[in-house]
């Protein structure tokens, strides 16, 4: 008898599961990466729109003080002084979320004195003006404030610049993780077939079953990995109407941006929800707690029913909040009628 030659099979099935165990790991690990990715996008997102919050607080610091010079009416500081307080908050959070960045906070470092340096010369000139000073004696302090403003604007407009940067590199690495997840999906499909084979080899039924498991397990990550870095962002100012509209709103939503905008999001909502006053309510919570998540049916302009999770973030401090709205989109996001959702309830 030949020891080696009764225990080859063994082995050899032994090597063809441990090979398909690690063939398994692979595309998880490849999954999280991607999850991963898809979560460093929104991060983006979030800097870039913070980043915007905090020139607009600068824009309406120069708008209040200009107002107050041209006209004389004090109704113009209160922009101004309301500016003045809220920017420390807005540096401080941008220094939280690009924590991991050396190049933005440097930065945030001359942004900071850049800033103080505006506001201490807006100060000096509305000082100047108080005293009766008119004209060309306050055109030194106005010229020098502009100076610190453009370049407070070009330290902002680097910053953007930055993340965009950072967006285009965390979207290719996006693509390129789904595509090698989809190649080690396929991979690992044919080296799991081919333990079906060395495994069920004499038995047909079985070896089919298997073999639609796996390709079941291979479309459903096959979805994931489709859908998992697509994202409609709404944005809705403060009486609830849409103000700005994204592709990927467009794809999920069913409207082109010259239809949706100006109007109200409860066109999203079923008329049962309107009725309840759920838009007003989802508002409302938060503007309290400044982010509130909720998932149910949502309309699209075709009146077909999804089923949406989506996530709402509130902006209270500027004069110029606004809502966002940001929806993943999900593999079981499929548009239905609503006689569909009434029979599916019934039963």
């Amino acid at each position: 008898m030949n020891p080696t030659g009764k225990t080859a099979p063994a082995k050899l099935l032994l090597i063809v599961i441990l090979a398909g165990a690690a063939m398994l790991l692979a595309p998880l690990a490849s999954l999280y990466r991607l999850s991963h990715f898809s979560a460093m996008v929104v991060h983006t997102i979030e800097v870039e729109y913070n980043i915007s919050k905090l020139l607009r607080t600068l824009i309406d610091a120069e708008t209040g003080v200009r107002g107050f010079l041209a006209t004389s009416d004090p109704e113009f500081l209160d922009i101004y002084y309301r500016a003045q307080s809220r920017w420390h908050g807005q540096l401080d959070h941008l220094r939280e979320l690009t924590s991991d960045n050396p190049a933005q906070h440097e930065n945030l470092r001359k942004l900071n004195g850049l800033i103080d340096s505006v506001l201490s010369t807006m100060q000096q000139t509305k000082i100047a003006f108080d005293r009766g000073e008119r004209g060309s004696s306050l055109t030194p302090s106005m010229k020098e404030g502009k100076d610190l403003m453009d370049r407070a604007r070009a330290v902002i407009r680097a910053m953007q610049s930055e993340e965009t940067r950072l967006a285009l590199v965390r979207q290719e690495n996006q693509k390129t993780d789904a595509e090698w997840t989809t190649a080690l999906l396929i991979l690992t499909s044919f080296t799991m077939f081919g333990i079906a084979i060395v495994m069920w080899r004499n038995y047909r039924a079985g070896e089919k079953r298997t073999q639609a498991a796996i390709m079941e397990s291979e479309e459903r990550l096959r979805l994931l990995t489709d859908n998992i870095s697509d994202y409609a962002i709404i944005m809705i100012d403060p009486r609830g109407r849409v103000v700005s509209w994204n592709e990927g709103a467009r794809r999920l939503k069913g409207y082109a941006a010259e239809e949706i905008i100006g109007q109200p999001m409860s066109v999203f909502y079923t008329p049962e929800d309107i009725s309840a006053g759920l838009p007003a309510s989802l508002l409302g919570q938060a503007e309290l707690q400044g982010r509130i998540e909720n998932e149910g049916w949502r309309v699209r302009k075709d009146k077909a029913l999804l089923d949406e999770a989506s996530s709402l973030f509130r902006e209270k401090q500027s004069q110029f909040s606004r809502n966002m709205i940001l929806l993943r989109m999900s593999p079981g996001q499929i548009p239905v009628t609503p006689a569909k959702v009434r029979n599916a309830a019934g039963a």
